[in-house]
């Protein structure tokens, strides 16, 4: 695929969804999911799994795809994240094949609900799994001269 271009067409409109009253909490599914183009999407995890409701972001590239952030909670059961981001890989790979395919899990930042989720992805094949601390993050992403000097991360 090329990706030089950009995409054709993007899709913004979106309404997140604000959580349900306490009652109706099994209305409201754990993670909404918003594809901006065929190659990019937003996931918000439900305001009735945690109050915060953080986003995360998934962008596909020829060899590999790029999960930021992993929401603010480590139960499955509860938010089924891996799940989730396994799916939306299955169909991407299932439209856009190749023989080998690698996910890449990292941060915006530590905040607990930001990589609360992380322990979902241990142990899963073709992924890696970006540390929050300061080295780890320099030196899978090469930053030259962190904070005075910026990187880039080819996805293909």
């Amino acid at each position: 695929m090329d990706f030089t271009r950009g995409p054709d067409r993007i899709d913004l409109d979106v309404r997140w969804r604000s959580g349900t009253s306490g009652r109706r909490r099994t209305g409201e599914p754990p993670i909404q999911i918003h594809a901006v183009d065929p190659h990019t999407f937003i996931l918000r995890q439900s305001k009735t799994v945690s109050f915060e409701a953080p986003f995360m972001y998934l962008l596909f590239g020829n060899d590999r795809a790029l999960l930021l952030d992993t929401g603010a909670t480590t139960d499955p059961a509860r938010f089924p994240l891996r799940d989730t981001v396994d799916r939306i890989v299955d169909d991407w790979l299932h439209a856009h094949p190749r023989s080998a395919y690698e996910l890449v899990v990292a941060h915006s930042h530590a905040h607990r609900d930001h990589v609360a989720g992380d322990p979902q992805f241990g142990g899963r094949a073709d992924t890696t799994l970006v540390a929050t601390d300061l080295h780890a993050v320099s030196s899978f992403f090469r930053f030259p001269s962190w904070p005075d000097a910026p990187t880039t991360f080819d996805l293909g």
